[in-house]
Parts: structure tokens; sequence; C-alpha cells
């Protein structure tokens, strides 16, 4: 079988496997679906849907995996199960995400997914901030000593800008 058929065949099957999901979901997409012709006039797109569809799906398995099976029981006003809370808050406010409108979503097919992350590090010293210090971290954000807050600009804190004499300024 040579690459284009085999390639062919996955998408084939993962475009099949996007629309059960679909389908399976379809009474909770086709309410926001409504919900949303009535609101603001615009329906959902395909895209959207399995988008909806897939999230949904997922929340169920992960769900039902920390319920062991007891995926949903009878609600009274002080026990209500969170799947059965989560499963309907899914499917409302996904389509109606701002990020949706200005970059490509994609619902991962599984619990989990790589998350990449970027640290900035300063290539030289300047003012009180030694080369090799970590301005922007991932984790724990900006560094908040003045010099780093003014590495870029053009007035560093505690850096040299010429000497006059043996005394620097």
């Amino acid at each position: 079988m040579k690459l284009g058929q085999v390639i062919e065949k996955r998408l084939k099957a993962m475009k099949e496997r996007r629309e059960q999901l679909v389908e399976a979901w379809a009474p909770y997409i086709n309410a926001v679906e409504e919900y949303k012709k009535g609101h603001d006039g615009s329906g959902l797109t395909d895209y959207d849907k399995a988008n909806v569809a897939q999230c949904l799906e997922n929340a169920l398995i992960e769900g039902g995996m920390r319920q062991s099976s007891k995926i949903f029981e009878t609600t009274y006003a002080d026990n209500i199960t969170f799947l059965g809370v989560q499963l309907p808050v899914i499917a409302a406010l996904l389509p109606s995400l701002v990020l949706n409108k200005i970059a490509i979503v994609q619902a991962l097919d599984r619990r989990q997914g790589a998350v990449f992350y970027l640290d900035v590090k300063t290539g030289q010293a300047k003012g009180s901030v030694a080369s090799g210090t970590v301005l922007v971290d991932a984790k724990t954000g900006q560094l908040s000593t003045p010099g780093g807050r003014t590495y870029a600009s053009e007035l560093v804190e505690d850096e040299n800008v010429g000497t006059l004499g043996s005394t620097a300024y």
C-alpha cells in the first residue's frame, strides 16, 4: 500500500469517528445550535460540532474513570454529580469562546496533551541583570527585579552608560 493510500485511509477513519461522536452527542449539540441561532443568528460549523463532541466525550471518559462506572445517579439539591453538571456547561460554553474567532482550536482526543513553553533568558549582562538570567519564566512569570523589568528599555536599572574619568555613570 502506498503512503498516499495509507493517509487517505487514516483520514477517512478519523472523519468517520468524528461523525460518530457528533451523532452520539447530537442532543447537546442540537440544543446549543438552536440557542445560538436564536441568540445571534448563527449556528455551529461542523468544526464546532466536532470540538464540542470531543470535549463531551473526554469529560464522559474522565468522569466515568473517576466515579468507577457510577457516572450518573439520582440528583438531589445537595447531591449533584460533577459530570451531570459538566456536560451541559461544556456544550454551552465551548462554541462561544472568543478563542474560536481568533485562532484554530482543536479538541484533543485524549485526556492529556503536551504543553510547550518558552523561557526568555538574557544574552548578555546589562545593569544589575547577569548574562543567562531568566527574564520571563513560563511557570513563574516575569522577573520582578527593577533591572529585569527594564532590561529591554533605554534606561536600565543600575546600568553604566559611560565613564567620566574613573567614575561610572
